[in-house]
């Protein structure tokens, strides 16, 4: 069985009412290919005009049909956030244009000193966080004085669990949003998302001409179509309630294994330093003993059992001694030898030891943060899963090393299109 903490989508799977319309889609013909009555229906559940919605396929082909409409409209710079979704960059390389990460709203404001082409995603992936108030007037004022298009990616708005989004209601009107449900709705297989364009832009009519025939299948408009649902978004809003536990309960059984949790994230995802590698050999007190040993044991007869009685206490100084020995362990009250482990040296390696046993990380390396994961909540067996998999990849022994809190490392240069995982 496979734990994938690498995806952004919701754990608990499609809402039924979700699956049911995508699974009744009509694929024996080929949808509208002006998509008239789902473009009514999401403008209705938004309250704007019909057309101003512009279905896509997915956020990537949108991305990518945004990023060449400004290319013909003249536009030669393109700001991203830094970290922030590959597939801004690449679709801007990809067409000679000039890419400026952004670590920041600031930077964001300096590099609108020209007209761009800015991304913003709010709440951010892969860090979670989100823009303040003073932040997006900042942007605003940038973006009225510099002539720039600002596209806002809201794909983790619906998942967004603490607080709500800072975006003036005025400003809605005059940037591009970019809707992508298939997260939330834990069906990212189905590649079906939208744009709302602003009340007035020029860009809107050369978005539509760039669209290919039938932009979505008869499954992603059945999906858009039960998105805009109360039925569907209030069983969304009600599962957030869980999803706070279930963040809450993960961050704190990663944190006894020396994850650092980046703070400031509003969602069921964020990012974590790995544990520093190379622990002591000694046995962690704070650990539980029977899961640690475990999962370790190897199939092999015991060498001349040995009974140990007493306290937790005096058992686990009696396990302490028995490993200075080098001979054997205790497991409970007998005592069975353990084969000699080696754990891994590199992040690369602790990663690619995980997923040999089914436990997937996001390595956040591309994201420009070397020694990092983006990690999202998981179920609470797929929890126990990975902490399974740790005392089996880090040893019976691995002892966290308390670290003071250190400054978030600098950024690296923008990796090419080429290295950049977009998921």
């Amino acid at each position: 069985m496979t734990c994938d903490f690498s995806t952004n989508a919701h754990p608990l799977g499609p809402p039924p009412a979700v699956l049911d319309a995508v699974l009744a889609a009509d694929r024996q013909r080929y949808p509208d290919p002006s998509y008239s009555a789902l473009r009514q229906h999401l403008s209705d559940w938004h309250g704007v005009a019909a057309e101003r919605v512009l279905p896509t396929a997915g956020g990537a082909e949108a991305i990518r049909r945004i990023t060449l409409a400004a290319m013909l409209a003249g536009v030669r710079r393109v700001c991203v956030p830094q970290p922030g979704f590959g597939d801004y960059a690449a679709a801007a390389q990809a067409l000679g244009l000039t890419v400026v990460p952004c670590l920041d709203a600031d930077a964001m404001v300096r590099a609108m000193d020209v007209p761009c082409l800015v991304w913003i995603c709010d709440p951010n992936n892969p860090t979670g966080r989100t823009l303040a108030a003073s932040e997006w007037a900042a942007i605003d004022n940038a973006r009225q004085r510099s002539g720039s298009r600002v596209v806002v990616d809201q794909a983790y708005e619906p998942l967004r669990l603490h607080g709500a989004s800072s975006i003036p209601p005025s400003l809605t009107d005059q940037v591009w949003r970019l809707i992508c449900p298939n997260k939330a709705l834990g069906l990212t297989g189905v590649r079906a998302a939208y744009l709302l364009a602003p009340v007035q832009d020029d860009w809107r009519d050369r978005l539509v001409a760039l669209a290919a025939s039938w932009v979505l299948s008869a499954e992603g408009e059945a999906l858009l179509r039960a998105w805009a649902q109360s039925e569907v978004q209030d069983e969304l809003a009600d599962s957030h309630a869980l999803l706070r536990d279930w963040v809450q309960e993960q961050q704190g059984r990663l944190a006894s294994w020396g994850f650092d949790v980046m703070p400031g994230s509003v969602t069921p995802f964020w990012m974590a330093r790995l544990p520093e590698l190379g622990a002591d050999s000694e046995l962690d007190p704070e650990l539980d003993l029977d899961l640690d040993l475990g999962s370790t044991r190897r199939k092999m007869a015991p060498i001349e059992p040995t009974r140990t009685s007493g306290t937790g206490q005096q058992k686990l100084e009696a396990a302490h001694a028995l490993q200075a020995a080098g001979s054997t362990v205790a497991t409970g009250i007998t005592v069975f030898p353990v084969m000699p482990h080696t754990p891994p040296a590199t992040p690369a390696a602790l990663l690619a030891a995980l997923r040999h046993h089914g436990i997937k990380l996001r390595d956040a390396t591309s994201f420009g943060f070397p020694g990092w994961v983006r990690l999202s909540v998981q179920t609470p067996a797929s929890q126990m899963a990975l902490l399974t998999a740790l005392h089996q990849v880090l040893g019976p022994h691995h002892v966290v090393r308390r670290r003071s809190p250190a400054d978030m490392p600098s950024l690296l240069p923008l990796p090419p299109a080429s290295q950049q995982d977009p998921q």
